[in-house]
């Protein structure tokens, strides 16, 4: 938002276009003053357009009052008076294209020079009666531009010169107006702009809670890549405050770079806008906050589009995934670990040495086993690695878990204890040793590949008859500081066993650990043998669907026919191309022979049988196949090889199938569609030539009706009417040729209706009573005669579509008169301007629409009906939009429906005058065209309207012409299509040696170059041949606005 400088308006967005209607010099210094100031204060560039009698040197003393440093900031460029007429009457006239290219151009130099945005003000005084409707639709062309731009405009106008017209004009044009009333500054709003405004308001109120309630933080931008929204989300992650952020291009406040190389991503705001579709990039983007950090995020863009599509702006999407990242690089480690564990168990090559004895053994099934025996026997036992860590244990004691592995010295002399057992032990053999503590302990080692893992450990217990020193514990309690009496109460609870119990005891402990060795070992060797085994099977299972999907996307499936046994098996692929299920086919030849298409299948029987037969290798053949679920035909190519025995005897076939359908349809499409174009070509070139010949015809038998009378004038008129029967049929070939243009003419809609009664009532059913309210003498309306009945039959055969084939009903087809004061959306949804209309009205007495349809008749292939394709509705509203038309519907279900066509009414042209009273001629027409026959038809038709004719047959010789006449030429009568330099090259070099020179395109052909040179260049027209030498006139007339100059616009088209 931007601050206005002016209380009562208070912030407004970018694009506001709204106005001032003062009274005197004080208004204007009370809204200007502010609004400029606000402005330099928020580092915008100005522009100040004035107009007496408040003029640029009065403005700048009024603004230096609040801006003392007024001055410097004109030096440096800050802000611009400019008198109306450096500005919009520069080059002598008010050109609004180049005005608004003009402010274009400032936006662009402003922001370049760092400046936020653009905001002007223009006084319109110096506005003319006559220039007003100009300068209105320059205003509106003015509100669309620079709403998608960063530019406040605030347009003054003279309540003295303002009358009820021209205010409704102003109101309409403005987002808002600023009226003095009682001596206090009020808003007026323009009503469309209130609705949109309070619509608007409750879009940006959704946004903002939407963006505040995300966690992600979203940043937006314009097409310059600045910053126009940010999140609160956003904000904290990049460091920026909002309002620093806002304004700033977004790469000099949000940096990517790669987490790993360190080096800096590609732009994706400019990668969006350049390829206009959603970016993301990769999982290694880092973050650089403003302080510097950097943070890991996931990043997405997707351009910003308006209402006609076109990219207005980007969207980006950042993530904070520190914390995933994190966990993610945790689970990779992990996960490494275990596959590295994994594939030494697994791989043949794996290496058993770094495998540790917890990745062997099922500790949860040996801990079972020994608190069984524990039970039994009472002798505790234990498997430790070498590393110490006890894996599975049963009937440890007090004496060792809560004193001796607590403390850290005591616990190392466990260790000694468990290095010295595992030493020089020999498999299925134990060892008894007594540890530092005077405990005894036993082991044996666990082998697993020859490779000593581990022990099977039975300990700290004495014998039954050993005498207990206990002064010796007593020290070992004082130098590890223990707890004297909790030490000697824990060792009196230690196992006394005899040592026969502890020579069956370990005797069994032995085996058990050499059957634990072996079946680990054996246990190693099978799940590498299983996990051979499963990568094979995967292996065939991905080679098996590999092919399954090659076949599938190539549309090619594989088969085999065993010629002993005549069993015919296919692939997936083959089922889908002939539409069978399994279970449907019998897998026979026979039976692939009934899926064949009955005219084709006698012809691959004996294709096949006989490549059989006759010795071949190979069988290759193209035939249709018949789907039996949908009974689609389908086009398929079959080859196979024939493997024969060693008596040279077929004994199998092996082959493919493709399905060739789309390639097949591809290739009838396309000779179809160049055998269309060739006679679209030879439709346009006939055309064409018919044209040029009609042409001459036409022009010197009109100028000849002119002169004739009695038989021979009947005569002429007869060689007249049937010329124009020669020229709709070349119109026709034209318009089959996709060459035609449409004939805009003035149009009286109510003789237009009549003159097509009859054949709208034969669209109806009869059972429907057709009526007519024309009213007479209504104003003209220009529109296409041919779609103007379009408009009708289809409004027509809808209501008697709405009342039903049978039933009785009523259609009433009215024209009137139609005054629009205030400007209203349309059922399209188009805003209807205010102005006078031709109203065509079709109402019904139908079924109705229910409400809840009504937006949606006018969508294409939307119906509500059993018949028909829905789109009638569509073309109307389609045909009437580009005349500045509207579409009014009203109805209620049960009842009825009226649709009502608003046309506007015809401008009225005025002459202007004839000038050139010292020459004798009106003025003077280069005419260039090659067929010699036109061209002097042309130069006679013109001399008869006291026109002078230079004449020449090609581009060079107009040039040389040209040059010879100097600037004598008014204007010019080109062939578009000329051996010689056509129009193309001639035109612009025309205009070069004369800019102001008016020029008549004339073609027999494609419209379509003509068109395109009439845009490029103002003031050029188009007349499509052939034409009287009437129409001609009236075109050279129009173009040069001389008196008589009512272009008949059928024969003409004006850029």
């Amino acid at each position: 938002m931007r601050y206005s400088g002016i209380d009562i308006v208070g912030d407004v967005p970018w694009g506001t276009h709204f106005c001032q209607v003062y009274g005197d010099t004080q208004d204007l210094i009370d809204i200007l003053v502010p609004y400029f100031k606000a402005g330099l204060d928020a580092n915008e560039c100005c522009m100040w357009i004035t107009s007496e009698p408040f003029n640029g040197q009065k403005a700048k003393n009024a603004l230096a009052g609040a801006v003392p440093n007024l001055y410097d900031h004109i030096a440096s460029g800050r802000i611009e008076f400019l008198d109306y007429s450096e500005w919009y009457t520069r080059d002598g006239g008010f050109d609004s294209a180049r005005i608004i290219q003009g402010w274009i151009d400032k936006l662009e130099a402003a922001q370049k020079r760092g400046f936020e945005g653009l905001r002007v003000s223009a006084n319109t005084v110096w506005i003319k009666e006559p220039a007003w409707q100009g300068f209105i639709e320059y205003e509106t062309a003015i509100d669309r531009i620079i709403g998608c731009h960063p530019v406040l405009a605030l347009c003054t106008y003279s309540l003295a010169k303002c009358g009820a017209f021209e205010m409704m004009d102003i109101v309409g044009n403005h987002a808002f107006t600023l009226v003095k009333r009682n001596g206090a500054w009020q808003v007026i709003e323009n009503e469309g702009s209130r609705r949109a405004g309070r619509a608007l308001h409750r879009q940006r109120e959704w946004l903002r809670v939407t963006l505040t309630s995300i966690g992600d933080a979203v940043v937006a931008t314009d097409l310059d890549g600045r910053v126009v929204v940010a999140n609160p989300a956003a904000t904290a992650l990049t460091g920026w405050p909002e309002e620093e952020l806002l304004g700033r291009p977004v790469g000099a406040a949000v940096q990517f770079i790669n987490e790993n190389t360190g080096e800096e991503v590609e732009d994706i705001v400019a990668r969006v806008l350049r390829e206009g579709k959603t970016v993301t990039l990769d999982g290694n983007t880092v973050l650089v906050t403003r302080s510097g950090r950097e943070i890991p995020v996931e990043n997405s863009a997707a351009p910003i589009r308006d209402e006609a599509g076109n990219v207005a702006g980007v969207v980006i999407v950042l993530r904070d995934v520190t914390e995933e990242r994190r966990a993610q690089r945790s689970l990779r480690e992990s996960e490494q670990r275990s596959r590295r564990k994994l594939d030494t168990i697994l791989s043949p090559e794996g290496d058993i040495e770094t495998l540790e004895l917890a990745d062997i053994i099922d500790t949860a099934a040996i801990q079972s086993l020994m608190d069984d025996f524990y039970a039994l026997a009472r002798l505790p036992m234990a498997i430790i690695d070498l590393k110490g860590s006890i894996l599975v244990g049963v009937g440890w004691q007090d004496l060792c878990t809560k004193f001796h592995r607590r403390h850290h010295e005591a616990c190392k002399n466990c260790i000694e204890s468990h290095t010295h057992l595992k030493a020089g032990v020999a498999p299925g053999e134990w060892r008894l040793y007594k540890c530092k503590h005077n405990l005894w302990n036993a082991a044996t080692p666990l082998i697993l590949g020859g490779r000593h893992v581990g022990n099977l450990f039975l300990g700290q217990f004495f014998f039954d008859d050993d005498v207990v020193d206990y002064e010796l514990f007593r020290s070992q309690a004082l130098r590890y500081g223990f707890d004297e009496r909790a030490y000697l109460s824990a060792l009196e609870k230690a196992p006394r066993i005899s040592r026969e119990q502890l020579n069956s005891g370990m005797s069994f402990l032995a085996k058990l650990g050499h059957m634990v060795s072996l079946t680990s070992f054996s246990n190693l060797k099978l799940a590498r043998l299983l996990a051979e085994h499963e990568a094979l099977t995967a292996s065939l299972k991905e080679s098996q669907s590999r092919l399954r999907r090659t076949q599938e996307i190539a549309h090619l499936g594989s088969w085999e026919l065993d010629l002993a046994t005549d069993r015919l098996s296919w692939s997936d692929e083959v089922y889908r191309i002939f539409g069978l299920q399994p279970q449907e086919f019998g897998g026979t030849y026979e039976a692939f022979l009934e899926a064949v298409h009955p005219e084709d299948r006698a012809a691959v029987h004996e294709a096949y049988t006989s490549s059989v037969r006759n010795g071949s290798a190979s069988y290759e053949f193209t035939h249709r196949v018949v789907r039996k679920s949908t009974g689609e035909v389908r086009f398929v190519h079959e080859k196979c090889e024939h493997i024969r025995g060693d008596d040279g005897k077929a004994v199998r076939s092996v082959g493919m199938v493709q399905d060739i359908t789309d390639s097949k349809r591809a290739e009838d499409a396309l000779r179809q569609a160049q055998k269309l174009e060739s006679i679209g070509l030879l439709a346009g070139g006939v055309a064409h030539d018919f044209n040029n010949l009609l042409t001459g015809i036409i022009g010197h038998a009109s100028m000849l009706a002119e002169e004739a009378s009695g038989e021979t004038g009947e005569h002429v008129n007869a060689i007249l009417r049937a010329a124009e029967k020669a020229a709709h049929l070349t119109r026709q070939l034209l318009a089959y040729s996709g060459k035609g243009q449409f004939a805009i003419r003035e149009l009286d809609v109510s003789q237009a209706v009549q003159e097509i009664g009859d054949l709208v009532q034969f669209s109806i059913p009869k059972s429907v009573d057709l009526s007519f309210n024309l009213q007479k003498r209504l104003p003209l309306v220009q529109v296409d005669p041919s779609q103007f009945q379009q408009i009708v039959m289809n409004l027509v055969i809808n209501a008697g579509e709405a009342i039903g084939e049978g039933n009785p009903g009523r259609i009433t087809v009215s024209t009137s008169m139609a005054d629009i004061a205030e400007a209203f959306p349309d059922a399209v949804g188009r805003l209807v301007a205010p102005g006078r209309y031709v109203s065509v009205e079709v109402s019904d007495t139908g079924c109705g629409i229910a409400p809840d349809k009504l937006s949606s008749i006018f969508d294409p292939f939307f119906t509500t009906k059993f018949i028909g394709r829905g789109l009638g509705l569509s073309a109307v509203a389609g045909i009437v939009g580009p005349y500045k038309g509207a579409v009014v519907v009203e109805s209620e279900p049960g009842r009825g429906s009226m649709f009502r066509v608003l046309l506007p009414v015809a401008e009225i042209r005025t002459e202007a005058a004839a000038a050139c009273p010292e020459t004798g001629y009106r003025a003077t027409i280069l005419v260039v065209e090659d067929d010699a026959a036109v061209r002097e038809f042309i130069a006679a038709a013109l001399r008869r309207r006291d026109y002078r004719v230079l004449q020449a047959s090609d581009g060079r010789e107009a040039l040389a012409v040209c040059d010879r006449e100097g600037g004598g030429i008014d204007g010019a009568i080109l062939d578009v299509v000329m051996p010689v330099m056509g129009a193309k090259d001639l035109l612009p070099a025309l205009k070069a040696r004369r800019p102001g020179m008016k020029v008549l395109l004339t073609s027999g052909y494609d419209e379509s170059e003509a068109m395109r040179l009439c845009a490029e260049h103002p003031g050029a027209a188009f007349i499509q041949k052939p034409y009287t030498a009437h129409q001609l006139a009236e075109a050279v007339d129009g173009l040069l606005g001389l008196p008589g100059s009512t272009p008949d616009l059928s024969g003409a088209t004006a850029a």
